[in-house]
């Protein structure tokens, strides 16, 4: 049926549009969630307080300056002693 009948569109998070077009085939857990499997020397470097930024958008709305995102990543390193984790 995927590949046979389009999905129309719809404005939703990307996480929640890919999850209903998997319920199209299985189930989905209800409160699906980010896991991270680490290593126990990974975890070891990650000791302490982190934040984490996706500076990653779709939309172009929705693109933020870099250096919006260096200046906020500096302030709450300083504020918090926190290291700051970029993902993508």
């Amino acid at each position: 049926d995927l590949l046979t009948h389009s999905v129309p569109p719809s404005f939703q998070h990307e996480v929640d549009r890919r999850l209903d077009l998997i319920r199209q085939i299985a189930p989905v857990p209800h409160s699906p969630s980010l896991s991270f499997f680490l290593k126990p020397e990974e975890k070891k470097q990650l000791e302490g307080c982190w934040i984490a930024f996706h500076p990653g958008a779709n939309d172009s709305y929705k693109f933020w300056p870099l250096d919006h995102f260096a200046a906020v990543g500096k302030a709450l390193q300083s504020r918090f002693n926190c290291q700051i984790l970029i993902t993508g």
